[in-house]
């Protein structure tokens, strides 16, 4: 059995695949619909004669709501089973079993982050199309080449987090450690950046709030390339780095093996 099919298996039996594919269905489904009956919701929550005024959702609308969602609590999600799967030193027994026995560093890293990453990106796909499903039935259809350019740069995005846990992955000792970083990273301190007039559209965090401005054909793809470059090249970067990390640590282990190989 290869590494590539083990980690698939490894999704599979824990049900970390069904978690994101229910996280991603989810928001998909409920999201336009919550958005389509919102003004309902709010009006019957409100008494004592105050009227709040909520304007008609637009196809634009539905789909934002997803993005939202996926922005926030789905990032949440994302993080955690990628860090469950990507942070080999959580367990030390298990890290020491690994890395006495892989022959490149690049095996610790590399099956883990694809295998983690397709699922991911095919479930947020799923959701996707099931929100432009709702949105479509209950609102209006959105335009389809710009909710395919959203989809794209969102995808890009969540390759990055996921690149960012599996570098924080090797830094860190164990899981939770994992996810409180890139969790302070990615939804405390790439926001507050976001919010510097100058850098904000070249920053990853730019290409999830894509959906609303590119389905309301405000922006088009040419407001996004800057950030989608810089995403794709700091994607690349912190693999290379995890797997130099995991070389490191590889290193010193097999040192150790044979140390005590040759005590014994």
């Amino acid at each position: 059995m290869t590494i590539w099919r083990l980690e698939l298996i490894r999704l599979i039996r824990t049900r970390r695949l069904v978690t994101l594919a229910a996280v991603f269905l989810l928001f998909g489904l409920g999201s336009p619909v919550l958005q389509r009956y919102l003004g309902q919701i709010v009006g019957s929550a409100v008494s004592g004669g105050m009227q709040i005024v909520i304007p008609p959702p637009t196809a634009p609308d539905g789909i934002a709501a997803y993005a939202k969602n996926v922005e926030q609590i789905g990032l949440i999600v994302i993080v955690v089973v990628a860090a469950m799967t990507l942070s080999v030193n959580a367990r030390p027994q298990l890290a020491v079993f690994y890395r006495t026995r892989v022959r490149r560093a690049s095996d610790l890293v590399l099956p883990r982050f694809v295998a983690v990453t397709v699922a991911t990106l095919a479930c947020y796909f799923i959701g996707a199309m099931a929100a432009w499903y709702e949105t479509w039935v209950l609102i209006g259809a959105p335009p389809v080449l710009p909710l395919f350019l959203h989809i794209g740069c969102t995808m890009l995005y969540l390759g990055f987090a996921i690149a960012l846990v599996a570098l924080v992955g090797e830094l860190a000792g164990g899981a939770l450690a994992v996810v409180g970083i890139c969790l302070v990273l990615l939804i405390a301190v790439l926001p507050v950046l976001g919010t510097v007039q100058t850098i904000q559209s070249w920053l990853p965090s730019w290409l999830p709030d894509s959906a609303k401005p590119l389905l309301a054909e405000s922006a088009t793809a040419a407001d996004y390339w800057h950030a989608a470059a810089i995403t794709v090249a700091c994607t690349a970067v912190l693999l290379v780095l995890a797997v130099r990390r995991a070389g490191d640590a590889t290193t010193a282990r097999r040192s150790i093996r044979l140390v005590e190989e040759n005590v014994r």
